[in-house]
């Protein structure tokens, strides 16, 4: 396996791993019921659409940080 594509996994590997965590987190103690998007009116009807947005900004989050990682770690060894 070529070296980025071998970093691409990490990154993505461990930023949904973080996301995963960080959902269940976060709707262990607040009710996407409850939540209320005045921006988007669709999102405030379904839970699940609350879940799934929830997890996917911890995911591109969680992918910044650990790609921010992976580019600091490289500059070091070089």
């Amino acid at each position: 396996m070529p070296p980025r594509a071998r970093e691409a996994g990490v990154v993505a590997w461990c930023s949904f791993l973080a996301a995963g965590v960080g959902t269940m987190t976060l709707f262990a103690f607040v009710d996407p019921a409850q939540l209320r998007l005045e921006a988007v009116p669709v999102l405030s009807q379904s839970r699940l659409a609350m879940y799934a947005l929830g997890f996917f900004l911890f995911w591109a989050t969680s992918a910044v940080a650990a790609l921010l990682t992976l580019v600091l770690v490289r500059s070091v060894d070089r």
